[in-house]
């Protein structure tokens, strides 16, 4: 996977995927499930030519603000020490990269996060609005907005579909498939009304919605928080997911991408 002039150096616990000939900006992962992030990183260091850091939220670093891009990849608890210096980092005029089970049913309990996401999840039945997450499914994740430099550039799409919301107009669009064992999260929940910059949607259609096709457009976005960013991409659930390409090249994407461009 690592390219020729890559070197690969587990320290203290810590990956640390190293590009030979460039130094200085760093990425940072935050992740309480190695083997995807593993291999996310290898991806990052050869595409980007970035140093990538790999840790768990016990072995952060003091302080992030150095790192160019921090990409939280957390399944389990949101400790509240991390919670806050996430926070701080993209108001602070960092670049927040915020993935699949980030957020998570899970993450309701902490005091400030969803509230910085502008994000719910209620409670109650998916058919009324409830939160849901149902696997192992296969999905369409729909580009929503082909403009923007995240999801278009050098993202290759298998065709078009329809697809409509209340968020989108109703058109075809790129799309490419995740396939059987991947995750869809029902009725995420905008609280921060037009602030967020929609990116990504999905469709799901199967036995587990009792055949009936839903369409959100809840699984990619953006928004300006303070000095920074903080960009949500919703795929990323088992390593099939992260082995896609139109998935990888986003990630990419998020991390390159310059706001003043669009």
């Amino acid at each position: 996977m690592l390219g020729r002039d890559m070197r690969l150096a587990v320290v203290v616990g810590t990956l640390v995927v190293l590009p030979l000939a460039v130094a200085g900006e760093k990425i940072l992962i935050v992740q309480d499930e190695l083997p995807q992030m593993e291999f996310l990183a290898g991806i990052l260091a050869e595409r980007c030519e970035l140093e990538v850091e790999v840790r768990t939220q016990a072995e952060m670093p003091e302080q992030i603000s150095r790192y160019k891009a921090v990409i939280v990849y957390i399944h389990g608890a949101l400790l509240e020490g991390p919670e806050k210096a996430f926070i701080a980092y993209a108001r602070g005029g960092g670049r927040l990269i915020v993935l699949h089970h980030s957020i998570s049913s899970g993450k309701r309990k902490n005091k400030y996060w969803f509230h910085f996401l502008g994000i719910e999840l209620p409670e109650g039945s998916w058919e009324e609005g409830g939160y849901k997450w149902i696997e192992p499914v296969g999905q369409k994740v729909v580009n929503v907005n082909p403009g923007h430099y995240i999801t278009s550039h050098e993202v290759d799409y298998e065709g078009r579909v329809f697809f409509e919301s209340e968020k989108v107009k109703a058109g075809e669009y790129p799309y490419f498939t995740l396939k059987e064992n991947s995750e869809v999260y029902l009725n995420h929940k905008f609280t921060d009304g037009e602030e967020k910059t929609v990116l990504l949607g999905f469709i799901y259609e199967g036995e587990k919605t009792g055949g009936r096709k839903v369409m959100q457009s809840t699984s990619g976005w953006l928004k300006k928080v303070g000095n920074g960013w903080l960009i949500y991409l919703q795929p990323g659930h088992l390593m099939e997911d992260m082995q896609s390409k139109p998935f990888q090249q986003m990630i990419v994407n998020a991390i390159r991408w310059d706001p003043e461009k669009k």
